[in-house]
This record gives C-alpha cells, sequence and structure tokens, in this order.
C-alpha cells in the first residue's frame, strides 16, 4: 500500500514539474491532488505503524495479503 502511494505521488510531482510554466492551473490542480494523496498516505501510516514505526503491512505484495496481516 506504502509503495502505491509513494509511486503515485512521485509521478505527481515529476507532473507537476513538467506543467508548471505551461499550463499554471493544472500544475495548480496537481499540487492539491498531491497535498491529499500525501495526507491519506499519512493517515493510513499513522493507522498500520508500530510504536517503533515497522508497518503492520510490510512486505505485503496486494491489497489482499496487506490486508491479511494487519489482521
Amino acid at each position: 500500500m506504502d509503495l502505491v502511494y509513494t509511486g503515485v505521488i512521485a509521478s505527481h510531482r515529476k507532473a507537476i514539474e513538467a506543467t508548471g510554466d505551461l499550463d499554471p492551473i493544472t500544475e495548480d490542480m496537481l499540487i492539491g491532488q498531491t497535498g491529499k494523496l500525501e495526507l491519506f498516505q499519512w493517515f493510513m501510516r499513522a493507522h498500520l505503524e508500530s510504536d517503533s514505526g515497522a508497518l503492520a503491512n510490510a512486505g505485503a505484495m496486494t491489497e489482499k495479503s496487506a490486508a491479511q496481516k494487519v489482521k
């Protein structure tokens, strides 16, 4: 789960850089979306991390296996 959001956020950041000078409105929309994605990623990590900072679903390759690890 975490890697998926990390990849999507990285792609959004690249798109922000690419659109900055060409289309400021699109850039602004991407900035807003990136902020919401980062907030959601933080929220999910906060609920899945142990006190030591390890993710309960670390190493899971699918949503189903990640959900099973958290149970």
